[in-house]
């Protein structure tokens, strides 16, 4: 079972703002537990958007940026995961090979730690800032969001998993 959260955007006219929401998996954790937080986007019938990561340099700009929070009551692990399907044409304009897009509805993730020192309600995780640029057509525009969802913390501290130990340890070491 997942959580389902309604956004809070920076652009709240903005018709995209109705079609993204987050979730997490699972909804509730005990501090130590990994999460992934799940930012899903339904775009507008004929546009597209792009990945994180493009296979070519020249493409470099072709991407969706995501800022995360400092580590404090969560500690974000990993990379941003893309969604796996994706579509990949080259593109004469920027002279490559390969371009990703991605239409329809498609779900960027990303693991998180629940601080293991965490207490035990209601945390509010916010996103910074997330950037898409949205195409239709020859038409692009920028759209800027500021996500943020609710994880409800159990309480009972779990041991961090193993391959996240080192990183959920170094983040936290100044707080």
């Amino acid at each position: 079972m997942t959580a389902l959260l309604l956004l809070t955007l920076a652009q709240p006219a903005d018709p995209l703002a109705r079609s993204v929401r987050v979730t997490f998996d699972p909804p509730q954790a005990h501090p130590g537990e990994t999460v992934t937080l799940k930012l899903t986007v339904t775009l507008p019938a004929g546009s597209h958007t792009y990945p994180t990561r493009q296979p070519e340099k020249a493409a470099a700009a072709s991407v969706s940026r995501f800022k995360f929070p400092d580590a404090g009551a969560v500690v974000f692990v990993g990379e941003v995961a893309d969604p796996a399907k994706f579509h990949a044409a080259p593109d004469a304009e920027l002279g490559v090979k390969e371009l990703r897009t991605l239409s329809g509805t498609v779900t960027f993730t990303r693991k998180l730690v629940v601080n293991p020192a965490q207490a035990p309600g209601s945390l509010t995780v916010t996103l910074p800032e997330v950037r898409l640029l949205v195409c239709s057509g020859a038409d692009c525009r920028p759209v800027k969001l500021a996500p943020g969802g609710t994880l409800t913390v159990l309480a009972g501290a779990v041991a961090v998993e193993p391959a996240h130990a080192a990183a959920v340890k170094k983040a936290l070491a100044g707080l």
